[in-house]
């Protein structure tokens, strides 16, 4: 019986560690997902593009309202930032919260981006931007992955202020 109770009691200690890690630790804990983003803010509107084309993942938060994030693969097509959202996980929700508020914040080396995203439904895109994550993950044409549900949604930057220079910005 004490045994029981011990085992009990660990488990809801684990699952308290786990929300308060999870939503105060300033963002997703490697596939955890996490809460509001911290970071610096970029004191530019949008990453540099080459930059972002070359990292493996960054992190998005979406609902800003009640902010959740997590990590996620980046491409960059036709001087475009898309994000892929498989549903290999059937529990995956961001993409859904994004249909309902577009606003959203990529952090890019420790640097806030806020954006607006767009899912994108022409097929002819979404065969790009299949492909695009194919040659950059090296993802196989017939594996699970390529073949998995997934959406795609194109971030965009707000337009940088008429004055500002560039010489002092990240990235």
């Amino acid at each position: 019986m004490r045994g029981a109770a011990f085992v009990g009691a660990a488990g809801i200690a684990a699952a308290i560690g786990f929300l308060l890690l999870t939503g105060v630790a300033g963002g997703p804990i490697g596939m955890l997902p996490g809460g509001r983003l911290s970071g610096d803010a970029a004191g530019r509107s949008a990453p540099d593009l080459g930059r972002l084309g070359s990292l493996e993942t960054i992190e998005i938060q979406v609902r800003p309202d009640r902010p959740r994030s997590v990590t996620t693969w980046v491409v960059v097509v036709d001087s475009a930032v898309h994000i892929p959202a498989d549903f290999m996980l059937p529990f995956k929700r961001w993409p859904h919260l994004v249909l309902e508020d577009p606003r959203v914040t990529l952090r890019i080396d420790g640097f806030l981006y806020p954006g607006r995203a767009t899912r994108v439904e022409s097929a002819s895109r979404i065969t790009e931007l299949r492909l695009a994550v194919a040659a950059k993950y090296d993802v196989a044409p017939d594996s699970l992955a390529a073949s998995s549900d997934v959406w795609f949604f194109r971030v965009d930057f707000p337009a940088p202020p008429a004055s500002a220079s560039t010489s002092d910005r990240p990235m």
